[in-house]
């Protein structure tokens, strides 16, 4: 990934502006928790942190080939790679942190022009690759205490397994001598569990149905997402 332009942004939940003052982020797939006040703006999978100077982007990839430990190298090795095209004079990157098989690889690096100080982490977790970025522009070095707070920042990054689908709904559509088709109810289910009954139906030749969900959800005040059986 690559710094975006600024951008205002939301902020999931920031606690009282006083000493010790955090944004705490918290998504059905991610919880993290910064240090002082930031802004946040949605990315293609991933979100994208502002404050002041500073930047920070958490972004989701696959694991390949359940190939956890290779992922997380191939990854740093990207981050590393993206730095010539970051940096236009004077890019110092210290070598990654020796790192046991499956653990985060952490990568510093400074650039004179234009002034950043850089680090990248890659982690992997609940059957994900991700890439943490930590960008402070105008920062001529990285001091300790700066290594200190990305430190607790990663420890506090928390990836949340990803909802599936009822077993109920899954048993009803490998049922062959079933009827009718299905709807689904995400203030019932949840977003995610709707999302991922959707790919599992999808994957079984179900069709999604608009028009019976804007008919039963026109009757009752529901919001429905529907499927026809194959």
């Amino acid at each position: 990934m690559s710094p975006a332009s600024p951008a205002v942004a939301r902020v999931d939940r920031v606690s009282p502006a006083a000493a010790g003052a955090h944004t705490a982020i918290d998504h059905v797939d991610l919880a993290l928790d910064l240090p002082g006040t930031w802004v946040e703006h949605p990315i293609d999978d991933g979100y994208d942190l502002r404050r002041g100077k500073e930047q920070v982007i958490v972004g989701f990839f696959p694991v390949y080939h359940n190939d956890a430990s290779g992922s997380i190298a191939s990854l740093a090795e990207s981050q590393r790679g993206a730095l010539p095209k970051l940096c236009k004079r004077d890019a110092v990157v210290r070598p990654p942190r020796a790192a046991a098989p499956g653990q985060p690889i952490w990568t510093y690096a400074t650039c004179a022009d234009p002034a950043v100080a850089f680090v990248f982490v890659a982690i992997a977790a609940q059957g994900k690759v991700i890439s943490y970025e930590h960008y402070r522009y105008e920062a001529a070095a990285l001091t300790p205490e700066l290594e200190r707070a990305d430190a607790s920042i990663v420890a506090s990054l928390r990836v949340k397994p990803a909802a599936a689908c009822p077993s109920s709904i899954q048993r009803s559509a490998q049922d062959s001598s079933a009827q009718g088709g299905a709807c689904l109810e995400a203030a019932v289910l949840g977003d995610e569990a709707v999302a991922a009954c959707g790919r599992d139906l999808e994957a079984r030749g179900w069709v999604r149905d608009d028009s019976t969900a804007s008919l039963i959800g026109g009757q009752s005040g529901k919001q429905l997402v529907c499927y026809a059986r194959p």
